[in-house]
């Protein structure tokens, strides 16, 4: 918990022996009552391969628009995998039901607003694949070890630290980290993110761990 230290994240991590940029396990794990509570809430899904989809963020500008999100999912669940919606509020509970309204119900689970953080690590953990914007749930689920692919605008995140094999990035512009601290983060530059390039990173991840 560096919220609790006077050092920065990197000065604290070096104090304390935790590598950011080579980490090979993962370092979260579901209790096995969390197992049986992600088996109950999963189970309408319980005979497909699922994605577990973090559609919200802390700021608007961080994420992706709903469009896209459905362009993305809709040829996933026709193809029979099941979409798990994750998120938290009425903002992200509006994306959510503008999502699952246009996909087939039978494929469709919207658990935004139902799930804390330790339910949300058994649910993602019983996932065979993550997707989702930048934001803390995100990185939550990909240090959980599940396959995950994070939708960025133009940060990169190798050089922040949040770099895990299994984690792969499509990334609206390819430009350094220091160009987001002078340009701040705008909602349009993340719209320019083509869905073609969020599926072949999903793509990427299928082939690789044989989903």
């Amino acid at each position: 918990l560096p919220f609790l230290e006077t050092a920065n994240i990197y000065d604290w991590t070096k104090a304390h022996g935790i590598n950011l940029f080579q980490r090979t396990e993962k370092s979260l794990f579901a209790s096995e009552e969390n197992i049986a509570f992600a088996k109950n809430i999963l189970a309408p899904l319980q005979d497909k391969k699922k994605i577990f989809c973090v559609i919200g963020a802390s700021s608007i500008n961080k994420m992706w628009p709903t469009e896209h999100w459905i362009d993305f999912l809709k040829p996933l669940a026709e193809a029979g995998w099941g979409i798990v919606l994750n998120g938290y509020g009425p903002t992200e509970q509006a994306v959510a039901d503008k999502i699952a309204d246009a996909l087939p119900q039978t494929n469709t689970l919207n658990l935004v607003g139902k799930l804390n953080f330790v339910h949300m690590i058994g649910v993602a953990s019983a996932c065979q694949i993550a997707a989702g914007h930048d934001t803390g749930p995100l990185h939550l689920v990909a240090l959980c070890g599940v396959p995950t692919v994070g939708i960025f605008d133009y940060i990169q995140p190798i050089e922040a630290g949040y770099n895990v094999p299994w984690l792969v990035f499509a990334v609206a512009r390819a430009e350094r980290l220091q160009t987001f601290y002078h340009k701040k983060r705008n909602a349009n530059v993340l719209a320019e993110l083509k869905v073609e390039k969020v599926r072949e990173k999903f793509d990427e991840l299928v082939e690789k761990y044989k989903l």
